[in-house]
């Protein structure tokens, strides 16, 4: 089989594709996997025509424009030279690219779009040109199918069965030795939660404080630690820190931390809690199983789907302060060395670069028969 990993975005910033797969070596990961099964090809969009090879995967560049109705015909040109059985496009806003793609590749090549948390159009000539071009697409790829349905509900997708549960992105961050991250990060005891992400109101760091601090009242040992990209909501954050002396004592407010330091963090703490309202995905939540820290997330359907419906996670409602406070209860009983091994073992069956590369394949053998 001939796979080609298409991404429309134009890095117009870089020259350097190694530059521009870094910021998107998450979703990348797959293919020097996939290659054991399939002849791959990455095209990417820099303002340079240049190409390369990493990890054993070819790597094409051609410059671009973002722009909706821009069309690369020299991409599709080279992408044709290669007569690929399956094109995988990144994205699902790029419906006039996908319509000259298909024109260019014929019906034969099967065209698979990977949805990574965008919204379906509101503007009313670009929502029916993403509805003209689900025609031509045989494919979806979504974290959680769940995700699907308001593409379903708004007719952009006319059949909710193209739709497959295939994760975005996972990690190669791996469990370290425990007691030595406890001691370089400073944390004790055993009842540490961890924090990661935006202070913005759709992480609703709010709700996991109010949650927190009914747990601490019964818990004085426990640690909630909040790392932090961006600060938006972080004199909101502070003041309701600071209105309370049980999370004055309970609370850490770490800030920005390296990526490559994360793993001794999720390592060190014995839960992850995150209060999303929504997630395309939710790399954070691959990154804390990937090292065996235990989920306390909502229920969102991505969320849901990455810890096997739910089994190996504890779960609320977004927003519901009461019912994150029963799931850190909950947490706080449970048989932590086996929920952390089954974790790890699930992350390895199911959210791996390998589980990612083997799905994607199991896709497109489908459609190729």
């Amino acid at each position: 089989m001939r796979f080609a990993d298409l991404n429309y975005y134009a890095n117009n910033d870089l020259t350097d594709i190694r530059t521009a797969v870094s910021r998107f070596g998450t979703s990348y990961g797959y293919l020097s996997i996939m290659r054991s099964n399939a002849d791959v090809q990455v095209v990417l969009h820099l303002n340079s025509e240049t190409a390369t090879e990493i990890s054993g995967v070819p790597y094409s560049g051609f410059r671009s424009r973002n722009k909706f109705f821009h069309i690369p015909f020299g991409t599709h040109r080279y992408i044709k030279s290669k007569k690929p059985d399956v094109v995988l496009v990144q994205g699902i806003v790029f419906p006039v690219q996908v319509l000259a793609l298909r024109l260019a590749l014929g019906k034969k090549v099967k065209i698979i779009a990977q949805h990574h948390g965008e919204p379906p159009f509101i503007n009313t000539i670009k929502r029916r040109l993403q509805k003209l071009a689900d025609k031509y697409i045989d494919a979806y790829l979504f974290t959680a199918k769940g995700n699907a349905q308001k593409w379903v509900d708004a007719g952009v997708i006319n059949n909710v069965d193209k739709c497959y549960e295939v994760l975005e992105a996972s990690t190669d961050m791996k469990r370290l030795n425990k007691n030595t991250c406890c001691k370089q990060l400073g944390i004790s005891g055993d009842l540490n939660f961890l924090s990661v992400g935006r202070l913005i109101p759709g992480k609703d760091p709010l709700t996991i404080l109010s949650a927190f601090e009914q747990f601490a009242l019964a818990n004085p040992v426990a640690c909630l630690y909040m790392i932090y990209q961006d600060d938006t909501m972080l004199d909101e954050v502070k003041g309701k820190i600071e209105q309370s002396t049980i999370l004055k004592n309970t609370v850490h407010l770490v800030g920005k931390v390296n990526h490559g330091e994360l793993a001794a963090w999720f390592t060190a703490c014995n839960f992850f809690v995150s209060g999303s309202h929504h997630e395309a995905a939710g790399f954070a939540l691959i990154e804390c199983m990937a090292c065996g820290c235990i989920p306390v997330v909502t229920d969102i359907p991505s969320f849901l789907s990455i810890t096997d419906d739910g089994k190996l996670a504890y779960t609320f409602k977004p927003g519901d302060v009461n019912g994150l406070l029963q799931a850190m209860q909950k947490a706080a009983l449970a048989d932590r060395d086996m929920m952390t091994a089954d974790i790890l073992s699930y992350f390895e069956q199911h959210l791996s670069y390998k589980a990612i590369a083997d799905s994607i394949y199991d896709v497109c053998r489908k459609l190729m028969q």
